[in-house]
């Protein structure tokens, strides 16, 4: 019963391509929203990956494959290994893409 994810980030012009530490999700049948929570370790990539990027996550359990996509909402990142040449631990907070309408105004009408 083994996981396996294929990870990646679509920024503007770049695509990266993840092996995750540990991709966590919670899936709710409420209201709220889904979100996920992305730990990439060693990665030589200091600068933050851009606020709303698209990230696609392909979970394969057991044969089966689920493929959902995700916007970065925040992030973190720390040195995780000091030396000639250092590496960093991106920790990114996820959420599911219906976030993005929050960044328009369209005066009274409201998403749900």
């Amino acid at each position: 019963m083994a996981f396996e994810y294929q990870i990646k980030i679509y920024e503007r012009n770049r695509i990266t391509n993840i092996e995750p530490l540990s991709f966590n999700e919670t899936i709710k049948l409420d209201e709220s929203l889904d979100s996920a929570l992305l730990v990439i370790p060693r990665l030589s990539r200091k600068k933050p990956f851009t606020r709303f990027s698209r990230v696609n996550v392909k979970i394969t359990k057991n044969s089966q494959t689920r493929e959902v996509d995700y916007l970065i909402y925040a992030q973190q990142v720390n040195i995780s290994q000091k030396g000639k040449s250092l590496l960093y631990e991106h920790t990114l907070g996820l959420i599911e893409p219906i976030k993005w309408f929050e960044k328009f105004q369209v005066g009274t009408l409201t998403f749900t």
